[in-house]
């Protein structure tokens, strides 16, 4: 059997727990797995690895499923390719997590936030091995032009 492609990536940040319980899910698993692993000092050992890529769409195209931070960059240029993707709340941030249960609201991505990494662990297994479908994510043809046009004529 064909096993199923992940690419993890966390942009700029460094998010060891999350690269650690994939690789540790990658080890004697169905996935093969590439880590983008940033400032991140874990290194992985059940698959590729490197800091960073100019080129990193071409990792995104790679991949069956994309398990990356919920940052709207990331997810917005998979969500176009069409990508599983699998966003992951780093459980130090302070910020807000609503672009991602937005978009796991609407359907078109799983979201995980979790506390310690067993929480994460338990979680990122059950939705790697569930068959969630996902609605396909379709481009917004943007008009914000023609809305500052007008506005400016009502000025």
């Amino acid at each position: 059997m064909k096993k199923r492609k992940i690419f993890v990536t966390v942009g700029s940040t460094k998010f060891d727990e999350l690269v650690q319980v994939i690789d540790e899910i990658a080890k004697d698993s169905k996935f093969e797995v590439s880590f983008q692993i940033g400032r991140g000092e874990y290194i992985p050992k059940n698959g590729k690895w490197f800091r960073y890529d100019p080129n990193i769409r071409k990792w995104y195209k790679w991949a069956d499923i994309v398990v990356c931070i919920d940052s709207a960059g990331t997810l917005f240029e998979n969500l176009e390719l069409g990508k599983k993707i699998i966003a992951v709340r780093h459980m130090w941030s302070k910020g807000v997590d609503d672009l991602g249960k937005k978009l796991e609201e609407l359907g078109f991505i799983i979201f995980i936030k979790a506390d310690n990494k067993n929480e994460l662990k338990r979680k990122l297994m059950a939705k790697l091995n569930s068959k969630i479908k996902l609605k396909k994510y379709k481009k917004s043809k943007c008009e914000i032009h023609k809305q500052i046009i007008n506005f400016l004529k009502e000025a």
